[in-house]
């Protein structure tokens, strides 16, 4: 007999051994690879959320060198009335969570009432007490369209169809 008899269960036992050596350092790739996203993605998040900053302070600074001659009682006296209704226009976005666009919007009201009372006095009457739409828009209604039936393109007419020969036909 052979003195090396072959050892099925050491040899089983060695290839079990490979197989889940092979799938730990697997495992360990697809954690680094999961890692290196999820890092990659704070990243861009990162990037997104100062970007969305930077584009809300922008748009705010924008909004307050609008309103700001309403705020300055020198310039405000010289305000026109177009420079007072982008003024006032400017605040309205951000009248939640700015006070000084509430401030800025009572003092470009202010102005308006001295350049246009006949105007004022229309706004004043259409901005009630229990409207929901504020300032001009308080006084006008939109009647809301129900959405169309027919999505897409309208249905192109036929060749050689038209109203004026459907009606010709239809009289004869």
């Amino acid at each position: 007999m052979n003195e090396q008899a072959e050892d099925p269960v050491g040899q089983a036992s060695s290839k079990v051994v490979q197989y889940v050596s092979l799938a730990t350092m697997a495992a360990e790739a697809i954690a680094q690879v999961r890692q290196q996203r999820a890092a990659a993605a704070a990243t861009t998040d990162a990037r997104a959320a100062a970007a969305l900053r930077a584009e809300y302070g922008a748009a705010l600074g924008a909004a307050r060198t609008q309103w700001a001659p309403v705020l300055d009682r020198r310039l405000r006296d010289q305000t026109s009335v177009a420079d007072a209704g982008l003024a006032w226009a400017a605040t309205q976005a951000w009248l939640d969570t700015d006070p000084e666009a509430g401030i800025a919007s009572i003092r470009a009201e202010e102005r308006l009432r001295v350049l246009r009372p006949d105007v004022m006095s229309r706004y004043d009457r259409g901005d009630a007490p229990g409207r929901s739409l504020p300032g001009p828009a308080a006084g006008t209604t939109r009647r809301a369209r129900p959405p169309s039936r027919r999505g897409g393109q309208p249905a192109r007419r036929p060749a050689g169809r038209t109203r004026r020969r459907a009606r010709h036909a239809v009289q004869r």
